[in-house]
């Protein structure tokens, strides 16, 4: 499992914030990807949950991964058959 969210960059939490997730999630980083790209690049799947930009939206609609997408704001990507 990976996780991107390009408002959460582990570089920039400091201070107590930083040190709880630390304490809660000691592997967060392992699973944070970098940027979308890598993760679409890395993912057969993807759970979206929330609205991505525009141009994420394209990036992702155009990925061979399958979208789940719990957001509901993709056209058809809910809706995407599994691939076998």
């Amino acid at each position: 499992m990976r996780i991107f969210d390009p408002q959460i960059q582990l570089d920039a939490i400091y201070g107590s914030n930083r040190q709880f997730i630390l304490d809660a999630i000691p592997h967060i980083s392992g699973l944070l990807a970098r940027d979308l790209p890598s993760l679409l690049g890395w993912a057969d799947g993807l759970v979206l949950t929330q609205k991505p930009s525009p141009e994420a939206a394209a990036s992702i609609l155009a990925s061979q991964a399958r979208v789940l997408d719990l957001a509901l704001v993709l056209p058809g990507a809910r809706a995407r058959p599994a691939r076998h």
